[in-house]
């Protein structure tokens, strides 16, 4: 176990090439699509959103989850086409599946409302897309939003695309690393570093390139047991009744934003949960403070910020848009969806980008000139924390294989965010994957920390754990600790609305400069689906129906002024009457002399007539 120092861009391993693995077997039968239950309480321990760098809070617990009604198992014959077993089994009486298309049909509207929020028409193409063949057959509510999904883009609309990629691999803050180690039995796995769950499968897009692709999906199961600091599970009745505390505070924070109005914009969220804590303080122990402790860091993880820093009024403001259906895990990683996204994608690598020059406005170290004062102001306001992973690849699963997760208390306020939450990935990695979260003030903490360090305290949280169950705890064959913080090219992992922000900082990030000549993209510009990977991907779909408006504005002014001008045929009309009369004709050639000057060598004017036969003399009588 000894990990490998830490470097700028490839945290704490050695510089490695992304390397694409082959598809794993796709199941004959795709994850079903499940109505969503009543949403939960929006803030709840059992919420997941996925944050692009890395994650999703906490999945629902089975003992307090509302529960969901299971569909029956079905196919979908655009994404999955029937294998001979499968033709076998279509002959035999199928079930009722009338509840299953009204999943299907609320899947296809959901797709369709998206993709009018990133300004595709639901069931109408452009001409030029049309000629592009975006999509195999016309016609359908959801037949134009699927095909940009796959295989819209700027290049198969005519553009000329470059992409510039600072760093040595594509996809940002979704980057799947491919682990591996052991001596004689050789252990691999696949691991996402950075975004690592598709939240939700109803419309997302990123769910629709996943069975494009023929990759199946893993639920992300409900069970997730808390452990307490010596590594004794936590009480299920008390974990209940902390929980419904927590909630019945974040109600509370609610209505006070509402009482205090505009005030409350300059609140943070921390600061009304503590007033509230402390007032039912005498009405808990030591064992209840550390699950709320452990909430609050769940908060501080899903939003990538200290709870200090949030916006009473706004923290929650992306909440009404939240995608319904599954969470799922990609079986191999989200690489495999950049790398199908990049292909045949004109990429140059290791290209920083220093200096843009010619848009009107923008920040005057890397702008000329500088950025608009009133994004300048968004970008300050807005919210922008961290979230980093320790990822372990051991020779063997020893923890509980019936399970996605599990957390872990702690009885210091200040690192309730270390070491967390655990994510198993033994399902979908291909191999024996443990990660442990770190976030809100222990993830800056965490930045300096030695990655020795990091390892020897999320061993010894295991070893609290499962040794007292007779378990053996193998030492780790290789360990990647992140450093999304000190990464130049993200300096964070995603954004959060802070104190004094709103959600139209989101749209200000957004707009673009220049009269459509430079655009932004990205989940901080992204005012629906801020803090995840469907949400970057979303904001850069966007931006592409942008620049085909603008281009087919220019085009449209250039054809204006290309228009002859309403005086072309009075001109024509007088050089008609002009040559009438020439005073020299031979071949083509017409030449009408000065008046004034009857020499040859004067000035003249000149016409010439093409494909026309010359007039006879009596002609010009």
């Amino acid at each position: 176990m000894n990990p490998p120092s830490p470097t700028p861009d490839d945290f704490s391993f050695l510089p490695l090439e992304f390397v694409p693995y082959p598809p794993l077997p796709t199941q004959t039968t795709p994850t079903p699509i499940q109505t969503p239950p009543p949403h939960p309480h929006p803030h709840s321990r059992f919420q997941i959103r996925t944050p692009p760098s890395s994650h999703f809070p906490f999945p629902r617990n089975a003992a307090a989850a509302v529960p969901q009604k299971i569909q029956t198992s079905f196919h979908f014959p655009h994404y999955f086409p029937p294998n001979d077993a499968q033709n076998q089994q279509q002959k035999k009486p199928v079930p009722d599946i009338s509840e299953e298309i009204i999943v299907i049909n609320k899947e296809s509207t959901n797709e369709a409302l998206i993709g009018l929020s990133a300004g595709f028409p639901a069931d109408s193409l452009t001409d030029e897309e049309i000629d592009a063949r975006l999509v195999t057959n016309i016609g359908g509510i959801e037949q134009e939003w699927r095909g940009w999904v796959r295989r819209g883009s700027l290049m198969r609309l005519g553009f000329k695309v470059t992409v510039l990629e600072g760093r040595k691999r594509a996809g940002g803050r979704v980057y799947t690393m491919r682990m591996e180690g052991g001596a004689g039995n050789r252990v691999s796995a696949s691991v996402d570093l950075g975004g690592s769950v598709l939240t939700g499968t109803l419309g997302n897009p990123l769910g629709i390139l996943a069975r494009q692709l023929g990759c199946w999906m893993h639920k992300v199961r409900d069970k997730c047991p808390l452990y307490s600091v010596g590594g004794r599970p936590v009480d299920l009745d008390m974990d209940m009744k902390v929980e419904t505390a927590f909630n019945g505070l974040l109600d509370k924070a609610s209505r006070l934003r509402q009482l205090m109005g505009d005030v409350s914009v300059d609140v943070s969220l921390g600061a009304a949960l503590e007033t509230f804590r402390q007032v039912n303080e005498d009405a808990v122990n030591k064992e209840e403070i550390n699950l709320f402790n452990w909430h609050c860091a769940n908060l501080e993880y899903a939003n990538a910020g200290l709870l200090s820093k949030l916006s009473l009024a706004f923290w929650d403001q992306d909440d009404p848009y939240d995608m319904g259906g599954d969470h799922c895990f990609l079986p191999g990683g989200n690489g495999r969806l950049v790398q199908a996204l990049a292909e045949n994608v004109p990429i140059l690598y290791e290209k920083t980008v220093h200096t843009i020059r010619g848009v009107e406005e923008w920040d005057q170290s890397k702008f000329i000139p500088e950025l608009p004062q009133r994004k300048l102001d968004g970008i300050k306001r807005l919210g922008y924390g961290l979230l980093n992973k320790v990822a372990m690849l051991f020779p063997c699963v020893f923890w509980e294989t019936d399970l996605d997760t599990f957390g872990h208390l702690t009885d210091d306020t200040s690192s309730r965010g270390e070491f967390f939450l655990f994510y198993s990935y033994a399902t979908v990695a291909g191999g024996p994957i443990l990660i442990a979260l770190v976030a809100g003030e222990a993830a800056h903490k965490f930045e300096s920390m030695p990655p020795t360090d990091a390892v020897t305290k999320v061993i010894q949280i295991l070893k609290g754990i499962y040794e007292p169950q007779g378990i053996t705890v193998p030492e780790p064959i290789q360990t990647v600790c992140t450093r999304w913080g000190s990464d130049p090219f993200t300096l964070g992992s995603y954004s959060n609305v802070a104190v004094g922000a709103s959600g139209d900082d989101y749209d200000i990030l957004a707009e673009s400069v220049g009269d459509g000549r430079l655009f932004f993209a990205g989940e901080a510009t992204n005012r629906r689906y801020p803090a995840t990977m469907h949400g970057a991907f979303l904001s850069g779909l966007r931006e592409a129906t942008n620049m085909i408006r603008y281009a087919g504005i220019r085009a449209s002014r250039m054809k204006v002024n290309r228009t002859p001008s309403k005086n072309a045929h009075t001109c024509a009309s007088l050089l008609a009457d002009l040559f009438r009369e020439p005073d020299l004709v031979f071949g083509s050639f017409s030449v009408i002399f000065g008046r004034k000057n009857p020499d040859l060598k004067s000035t003249a004017i000149l016409r010439v007539t093409f494909n026309e036969p010359r007039k006879k003399s009596q002609d010009r009588f």
